[in-house]
């Protein structure tokens, strides 16, 4: 895990999901300049391989993504799966 990607779990709640204005915000100077040169596409980057290991989900609300965590021991078999091979068509299979 990259030192980004733990700081954004490190900025994520279990209770209420953010967009990633809020994660930016909530990066101190000092973690800030232990990443370095920080961009949208590093930070993007992480959030979804985040998403393919499991460990956050995103949320769509009003044209807006929001990320949450996940909390690691509420999480079913089956959307370990899902988050692991990161099958996006299976959701319009399972919304019908």
């Amino acid at each position: 895990m990259s030192l980004l990607e733990k700081i954004i779990i490190e900025k994520l709640s279990f209770y209420r999901p953010i967009d990633k204005g809020e994660i930016i915000l909530n990066i101190n100077d000092v973690e800030l300049k232990e990443v370095g040169n920080l961009d949208l596409q590093d930070l993007d980057l992480a959030l979804k391989m985040l998403k393919r290991k499991g460990q956050v989900k995103s949320i769509q609300k009003n044209n807006h993504t929001l990320w949450q965590r996940i909390n690691p021991g509420k999480i079913s078999w089956f959307k370990k799966i899902y988050y692991r091979l990161d099958l996006d068509f299976l959701t319009t299979l399972f919304k019908k």
